[in-house]
């Protein structure tokens, strides 16, 4: 459909759509952004977060007649079915990046811990399996009688570990003052979370602020290692500001980007 396709285009040439442009350099998210321009013309998402968000209400359009008949099996609501899968879903996304399995091939062992026995066809395994939201990609070496499995695309497990995430707590210890909180993670400093984060500062479900909260604890924190961590952070509160737009702190976190960056122009002088 040629026509479609070059209204798409000329929409992301707007400047307002210029980072949509930078995510969809994904072929995954490509796709995704042209299913969800031919079922509905006319606004595009402008973070990652809503992107993905858009892509799964087009996927339970598409997938509807599988999520009815597990509906009727179980007697729940459709909303219900899908509030209690990417609840499980995240849960078992966190898990694996946090390293309990394998971050990317799945042991059943550890699938069924969150989803339930696939032999039990009301069991959220069976319905993710059919909807294929998880898929088997081969056999477990350790125990080469089960099944491993893996999420339909990474950055999916990313998007489901993001919308389990209810506090900002999780990604940093709320109560950290100047030294590691003992027993608490520092999800902030590892790399396999950035992008769990960043999909968590664009979620609609997540009010503002608690979004708000999180930058100002990542901008203004303090340990002591000549602030090593302190820079690391506040550049991640500067990546986060491209999904969370209406941060209040957003203009201050560019302009001290930009000093670190180039120095401070001297205006006697002329010159940096």
């Amino acid at each position: 459909d040629a026509a479609t396709g070059e209204s798409l285009e000329a929409k992301l040439a707007e400047s307002e759509n210029s980072r949509l442009k930078e995510l969809i350099q994904n072929p995954l998210r490509l796709w995704m952004l042209c299913q969800i321009w031919s079922s509905r013309q006319g606004t595009l998402p402008d973070t990652q977060a809503k992107l993905y968000a858009s892509f799964i209400e087009y996927f339970y359009r598409w997938k509807e007649q599988i999520i009815k008949s597990y509906e009727k099996l179980c007697g729940t609501t459709v909303p219900e079915c899908q509030e209690l899968l990417h609840e499980a879903l995240g849960e078992l996304a966190k898990a694996a990046i946090d390293g309990k399995s394998s971050r990317f091939r799945l042991s059943y062992r550890l699938v069924s811990e969150y989803l339930g026995d696939r032999n039990d066809e009301t069991s959220l395994l069976s319905l993710t399996l059919s909807l294929g939201w998880l898929n088997r990609v081969g056999i477990d070496f350790d125990e080469p009688e089960e099944s491993v499995y893996a999420f339909y695309h990474a950055t999916f497990q990313e998007y489901f570990a993001a919308l389990a995430v209810k506090d900002w707590d999780y990604f940093l210890p709320r109560n950290h003052v100047d030294f590691p909180v003992v027993g608490k993670e520092y999800r902030i400093f590892e790399a396999q979370w950035k992008q769990v984060i960043l999909l968590w500062l664009g979620l609609e479900g997540v009010n503002r602020k608690q979004k708000q909260e999180f930058i100002e604890a990542l901008i203004g924190f303090e340990e002591g290692c000549n602030n090593f961590y302190g820079y690391r952070a506040y550049f991640l509160a500067a990546a986060g500001i491209g999904e969370f737009k209406d941060c209040s702190r957003a203009d201050e976190i560019v302009a001290t980007i930009i000093k670190w960056s180039c120095g401070c122009f001297n205006i006697e002088k002329q010159e940096w």
